[in-house]
């Protein structure tokens, strides 16, 4: 027992040796430590980034630039690809490391590589790229990000993008019918208006035509003087109808055309005030302009900016027609304020009630008694001052109701 206890006793002190030496020796040179460290966190995150890299949601590829004989550009070889990629192109990855990015996509789609051009740039020249390609084999859209990490080599990234695309697409088809539905609201509110207007000197041809025809049937003659003057008069009445229905003609040949132009907002104005200006003389309305000096460009549809301000003046008009008012007043003021045109279309007619301020320009919202009207009126302006990126806003009081409504000012570019 003596002799076993000596034996452990000894065994103990060389392993106690031993593991000195290694203290020592580690002490005596700590780099070998830190660079076993290094090392192992090192391989750590290569297969971190490795296992990012595979598992990614959007394609990834690594390029190599192929050079002629010349040292020109003229290809890309697949370095590394990961499986996202792999699946949008419906090709494993053995098929593709290695392989030249033209010969793939021939053998894809029988056409040569779209963005071959793009990817070269990015390796000559180091700029970063960001576009989106639509590949019709696989009938996708996808964004695409691509830049050179080194001389010589291009990395893609690509998010497959179709059905963000074709939300969009969903979205504008939408947006189109509610405008179509705006628009067909919008020219029959102003049919209506319009059928009033050229009502307005029909009547008056009409009690001339018939003065001079009565006269005529009693036997009375008439100076030539009188005849020319109601010749004038029909000749005049007949412009106003002209106008009209020449300006209903463009609102309805321009109500597919989505182009913008630059609109001179008192001269468009001056247009309006032209076919509404036989119902402001039969109400017995006195119209007030006062227009800033400055010359007001917007950017927009001139005819649509046209139809709100006649629908504003028309509901003004009409505000008129239940009250006993002797003073009948519609001022129209334009002005600049700082970086916006702005429009003040104000009656002294009648207050909005407080309840229904609100509520005017909700589709559908009408005031009128008679339900002739569908309320759609205001509705459309909102929607076009919306389109506009403008701004409108209405203040009643007893004495004055004032639609304001703001455009931002165009200022072509030198």
């Amino acid at each position: 027992m003596d002799k076993q206890r000596e034996n452990l006793t000894a065994a103990d002190k060389k392993s106690e040796e031993i593991i000195e030496d290694k203290r020592v020796v580690q002490i005596a040179d700590p780099s070998k430590n830190s660079v076993a460290g290094k090392d192992t966190e090192l391989a750590a995150s290569q297969v971190g980034y490795q296992d990012l890299f595979d598992n990614m949601p959007n394609g990834c590829v690594y390029y190599k630039v192929l050079l002629d004989e010349a040292e020109d550009p003229v290809d890309l070889v697949y370095i590394k690809v990961n499986s996202a990629y792999g699946r949008n192109i419906g090709r494993s990855l053995s098929e593709l490391i290695g392989k030249r990015v033209t010969a793939v996509f021939q053998e894809l789609t029988g056409e040569g590589f779209p963005c071959m051009a793009a990817y070269l740039n990015v390796a000559l020249f180091g700029e970063p790229v960001n576009f989106t390609q639509y590949f019709d084999q696989q009938d996708k859209w996808y964004s695409i990000s691509a830049y050179s990490p080194q001389p010589g080599y291009v990395v893609e990234i690509s998010e497959d993008i179709t059905e963000q695309k074709k939300a969009e697409g969903e979205r504008r088809e939408r947006e189109k019918q509610v405008a179509l539905i705006e628009r067909v609201a919008s020219l029959g509110a102003l049919a209506a208006g319009v059928a009033h207007e050229i009502n307005q000197p029909l009547q008056a041809l009409k009690i001339m035509a018939d003065s001079m025809i009565y006269w005529y049937d009693k036997g009375k003659e008439t100076s030539i003087e009188k005849v020319i003057e109601s010749c004038r008069k029909i000749s005049v009445q007949a412009g106003y109808i002209t106008c009209i229905v020449e300006w209903m003609q463009d609102s309805v040949n321009k109500a597919w055309s989505d182009a913008p132009e630059e609109v001179d907002v008192k001269k468009m104005i001056q247009r309006v005030l032209i076919l509404v200006q036989e119902r402001l003389r039969a109400h017995g309305i006195q119209l007030r302009e006062n227009s800033c000096d400055n010359s007001l460009m917007v950017w927009g549809d001139s005819r649509r900016l046209e139809e709100i301000v006649i629908i504003i003046l028309v509901n003004a008009i009409d505000s008129f027609v239940c009250v006993d008012q002797g003073a009948r007043e519609i001022r129209i003021t334009t002005s600049c304020v700082e970086d916006r045109a702005v429009i003040e279309i104000s009656n002294n007619g009648p207050a909005i009630p407080d309840d229904i301020i609100g509520k005017i320009f909700e589709p559908f919202f009408s005031s009128s008694k008679s339900g002739t009207k569908l309320g759609m009126g205001l509705a459309i302006v909102k929607s076009v001052v919306n389109a506009h990126n403008g701004t409108i806003q209405v203040f009643s009081s007893n004495q004055q109701v004032t639609f304001r409504i703001e455009f931002p000012l165009y200022r072509q570019s030198v």
